[in-house]
């Protein structure tokens, strides 16, 4: 959210975003057309990326699924996070009580920062991307894939930077190098939307 809000406010030309929609099940489009009315924004995608359920090696809490997260120690992901909204839509979707998952009011900022909160056993789990699940030896449980863009606006298409990324994202190498991390799905990558 934080990355649309700067493009909004004209601080960055991309920003990266994956916030997904329970209304129309889709990712970012109805938050760019909330934040930015009538402007037209395109979306470049960069990959889809594998959210899950990030526990100690071994899984010893035997966490299967979102509902197993109430009975084990947590740590969640900040408010308007795609991460959060994701893992919210998940539990409602459940009909979970959050007051029942102990840590879920207690939020990091990054990926790696849950994952090294959970390695050094503050937590028995959390919510974030395979990539970092794997960068620090700890399983990961799917919960699904997100749609990770680029935002920008109709304006940037003309700027030989933009050129410059696109073509970076549509090469091979790129999506040679997001397969070999592990946690991406290249489905998506390269392509355009306008909202």
């Amino acid at each position: 959210m934080g990355g649309l809000v700067s493009l909004k406010n004209q601080e960055t030309h991309f920003a990266p975003t994956h916030l997904f929609d329970p209304e129309s099940n889709d990712y970012n489009i109805p938050y760019i057309k909330k934040i930015f009315g009538d402007q037209r924004i395109f979306l470049l995608g960069v990959a889809k990326r594998n959210q899950g359920i990030i526990v100690k090696k071994g899984n010893p809490s035997n966490i299967k699924g979102i509902e197993d997260i109430q009975n084990v120690r947590f740590i969640n992901r900040q408010k308007g996070s795609g991460t959060r909204i994701l893992l919210d839509y998940l539990i409602d979707r459940k009909s979970i009580d959050r007051s029942r998952i102990k840590g879920y009011d207690f939020e990091l900022y990054t990926h790696m920062a849950v994952c090294n909160f959970i390695q050094k056993g503050y937590a028995d789990c959390g919510i974030g991307i395979k990539t970092a699940a794997d960068a620090f030896d700890l399983d990961f449980i799917p919960i699904g894939y997100e749609e990770y863009e680029l935002a920008f606006y109709e304006s940037f298409l003309n700027d030989k930077r933009y050129d410059i990324i696109y073509k970076l994202i549509q090469s091979q190498n790129f999506k040679d190098k997001l397969k070999n991390y592990g946690g991406y799905d290249t489905s998506i990558t390269g392509r355009i939307r306008k909202v």
